[in-house]
């Protein structure tokens, strides 16, 4: 019994991961985008190509809330939160399953970034051959007028947690042309979400006194940005970005779920080399954190 699971299983992941055909994703002329695209362009309306869209999102269902619980588990949760507020057993049963959702994320994380053994390394494999398949999706979906990053919040289910021009540029044809269609996503009405949420302004005196003020570290909390860009690098810990993203006076009437899906959008964190993505929630003291507490009291309505 005990040889199932150390070598039999282990053999036999090993055998198909080494005969899968990859080819169907990997190389530029892919036969499945290409299927995909066939399929996209029968379908007759906008509404169509969505729900065929949504049909080949959803069975990365499971791995999304495996390796993103954050992204509709946790508002989930929180929703439940919210209405069993009374029920304080409830309540921690809810708070538990999140640890543990969480703690499996990590472990999943750790095994895709540093794989020990056969198993894990078809794990990583088949993980990467996901990742371009969804930029291969994604690009089609731009060169037809389609926000595949809200087709992912309509399932729940997240495939990628935010794109960049370099993940569908040589699938669309040239950076410029992937820079037209994000463009033309953003501003055409007609393609943006009813009731679609505000951006984040970061006011100016805010990112000047972010650039001027050092924390204990001796770094700032921002670093410059480069000419023509509105990213900045994010200097210090995550917790204090959520600290400053999440207070009122700088999200406004946002949510905190739309903060956290802009948040990649306006910062860059040196540290993981990667756009910048919100802490869980902690309750952490320090002194930089009552400076930027005690900063954000000092703004006035007029300030922003």
């Amino acid at each position: 019994m005990g040889k199932i699971y150390t070598e039999t299983l282990p053999n036999k992941i090993k055998t198909d991961t080494e005969a899968f055909d990859n080819t169907v994703i990997e190389y530029s002329d892919s036969p499945l985008i290409d299927e995909i695209s066939d399929n996209l362009n029968e379908c007759k309306t906008m509404q169509e190509k969505e729900r065929y869209l949504h049909t080949l999102i959803v069975p990365f269902k499971e791995l999304s809330d495996l390796l993103h619980p954050e992204f509709a588990t946790k508002q989930r949760i929180d929703n439940e939160l919210s209405i069993y507020d009374e029920f304080e057993e409830h309540k921690r049963r809810l708070i538990d399953e999140y640890k543990r959702l969480e703690m499996i994320s990590e472990r999943f994380r750790q095994i895709l970034n540093e794989p020990t053994d056969d198993v894990e390394k078809s794990l990583r494999f088949f993980h990467f051959l996901s990742l371009m398949f969804v930029n291969k999706l994604d690009a089609l979906c731009l060169q037809n007028g389609i926000d595949f990053m809200k087709l992912q919040k309509d399932c729940g289910t997240c495939m990628k947690k935010y794109r960049s021009i370099t993940d569908v540029e040589d699938y669309v044809g040239s950076y410029e042309l992937a820079k037209k269609y994000i463009n033309e996503l953003n501003t055409d009405p007609s393609k943006q979400a009813v009731g679609k949420s505000h951006k984040i302004t970061i006011p100016g005196n805010v990112l000047n006194w972010l650039q001027e003020t050092r924390c204990s570290n001796g770094k700032p909390f921002i670093k410059k940005a480069m000419a023509n860009t509105c990213v900045w690098d994010w200097l210090q810990n995550k917790e204090l970005a959520r600290l400053l993203l999440t207070h009122t006076k700088i999200k406004g009437s946002l949510t905190i779920a739309e903060v956290e899906r802009q948040t990649p959008a306006l910062f860059f964190y040196p540290k993981d080399n990667k756009p910048l993505e919100l802490a869980s929630p902690k309750r952490v003291k320090s002194i930089d954190c009552d400076t930027l507490n005690k900063f954000l009291a000092t703004l006035q309505v007029i300030d922003l």
